[in-house]
């Protein structure tokens, strides 16, 4: 927590212990702290607290799933996927017993996993069923037609060797 935080929250209990309201603590405050005054909203939630009885100015400790819990639910995301690619979200989470949105961020953010890395962009081995992956490539694809094999692996040949600059006409 960043240090600003904690002395805006100090000066927030002083004032409002000494008897000013949520309302005259920011004018009182932004002599101090100019930009960085809290919202008035901020102030009257800690104003709150502190007439309540609270008398940490830190937040409250996060009840976050043990780390332990995280790698177990991370591996079994990756065993599910590798056992099947085409498994949805929403059968991971059911599955697993835990949310879609986390399913979602293990796939996402720590497996790094998306729907396009299943197939290389001009695969030709491409299913009809799959092409709704690649949409921002099939802007690109639109009309073109290769009339064989040696004709796709010319043109992919041409764009790495120009580093993927090569547009034909």
């Amino acid at each position: 927590m960043s240090d600003l935080k904690l002395e805006r929250r100090s000066v927030i209990k002083f004032l409002s212990k000494g008897g000013s309201g949520p309302l005259n603590i920011p004018e009182r405050m932004v002599v101090v702290f100019e930009k960085n005054t809290p919202s008035n909203f901020q102030v009257k939630y800690w104003c709150k607290q502190f007439r309540w009885g609270r008398e940490s100015i830190n937040d409250d400790p996060k009840c976050e799933r043990p780390l332990e819990a995280r790698t177990e639910d991370i591996n079994k995301v990756e065993d599910l996927v590798l056992t099947d690619r085409r498994v949805k979200v929403s059968v991971i989470a059911r599955e697993i017993g835990i949310s879609e949105t986390s399913a979602f961020k293990i796939l996402y953010e720590d497996l790094e996993m998306n729907k396009e890395s299943q197939h290389p962009s001009y695969s030709p081995d491409l299913a009809v069923c799959d092409y709704y992956l690649f949409l921002k490539h099939k802007k690109h694809l639109r009309g073109r037609r290769f009339l064989s094999n040696d004709d796709l692996e010319k043109r992919c040949d041409k764009c790495v060797s120009v580093s993927g600059s090569y547009v034909e006409k």
